[in-house]
């Protein structure tokens, strides 16, 4: 399976609930999903989650089970749909799932560093970390700004030019989504992964516009918050535009894969990424699936569980993404960062 590469079809569906909680079937609605009352800064979020490959799903929605755009938490195993109705089946046969989510648009944090003691920015229920530690380390640049947004009148997240370069303890951690913060202990939260899926996406938009040296790296940070695991992203300045690339692991190297070249610079650019966790916890059967503005999804190995099956250490997951700007002259720029975990 090592260094495969596979075109797929349409994309994973967008998010028809927001972690309600339902035990009954409401009112059977289908289409485009509604933005009366949300935020005006998730529209171009809605707007472009609309489609999905399951449109023969039915889905019971709760609307007085809290907005959007906000931490979710997690729902009940009825709170999916129901397969394949016709105005005559009954009873409804609801399919068991559940789902957990975030959206960090950024539209609630004050136009300042995030990690700013003595607390970090948490609207509402958003605490990020350095990991293991509260704090970011050498991160004195970063902040929250209203220089660039992808929607208009909008903030976005500024990692500046030196923060830390090691996506492990003391770089930048969003927040941990329920399931793993509810999690009894690291086992617990293991076995919750299993057979298990996370969708991610974000923007990201280069403060340069030369091969300057500027590298952005997204992993996931791990239940400890001392190491990266997951998936992994590089994204660089090359001469000709920006590089998205990934690394796996066979036979003691670490081949690299592209994900998309030469994207245009200082412009947003929009990463998708589908994460499918093996029932058994296998590395070699895990997959990991990326897109760049809506291209057409390829299925690519991460290095980083493969490198510790392989060398007999313990395997890690987690679900904050952990982020690394390389000291370079130039940083970058991230917003509306979207993750969602679904069992069943």
């Amino acid at each position: 399976m090592s260094g495969r590469i596979r075109t797929m079809g349409a994309g994973n569906s967008g998010s028809s609930s927001r972690g309600v909680n339902v035990n009954g079937i409401q009112k059977l609605t289908q289409g485009l999903p509604p933005s009366i009352g949300a935020n005006s800064a998730i529209y171009h979020h809605i707007q472009t989650n609309a489609h999905g490959n399951k449109r023969d799903w039915v889905f019971p929605i709760n609307q007085l089970s809290g907005g959007v755009g906000r931490y979710s938490g997690i729902s009940a195993p009825t709170a999916d749909g129901a397969r394949n109705f016709t105005p005559y089946q009954y009873p409804y046969q609801v399919a068991p799932a559940v789902i957990d989510e975030m959206l960090i648009d950024f539209s609630d944090y004050s136009v300042a560093p995030i990690s700013a003691p003595p607390s970090i920015q948490h609207p509402p229920d958003q605490i990020w970390s350095g990991g293991a530690q509260p704090y970011f380390q050498n991160s004195t640049t970063e902040t929250i700004t209203t220089a660039q947004s992808v929607d208009i009148g909008g903030k976005s997240w500024y990692t500046g030019v030196n923060t830390y370069n090691n996506p492990g303890q003391g770089s930048p951690h969003t927040p941990k989504l329920q399931v793993e913060q509810t999690a009894p202990n690291e086992a617990a939260f293991n076995e919750l992964l299993k057979g298990a899926t996370i969708d991610y996406s974000f923007y990201f938009r280069s403060e340069g516009n030369s091969a300057d040296g500027a590298i952005l790296k997204v992993y996931n940070g791990t239940y400890q918050g001392n190491d990266r695991t997951g998936m992994n992203i590089n994204i660089e300045n090359k001469a000709t535009g920006i590089d998205v690339y990934t690394y796996d692991f066979s036979g003691g190297s670490f081949p690299i894969s592209n994900i998309a070249t030469n994207l245009t610079f200082q412009q947003w650019h929009k990463v998708d990424v589908n994460i499918k966790f093996d029932i058994n916890h296998d590395p070699d059967l895990e997959e990991f699936t990326y897109s760049i503005n809506g291209s057409p999804p390829v299925i690519l190995d991460s290095w980083i569980n493969k490198w510790r099956a392989d060398n007999l250490f313990t395997l890690s997951y987690g679900t904050p993404l952990a982020i690394a700007a390389s000291n370079a002259p130039t940083g970058w720029y991230m917003d509306n960062i979207y993750y969602k975990y679904q069992k069943g």
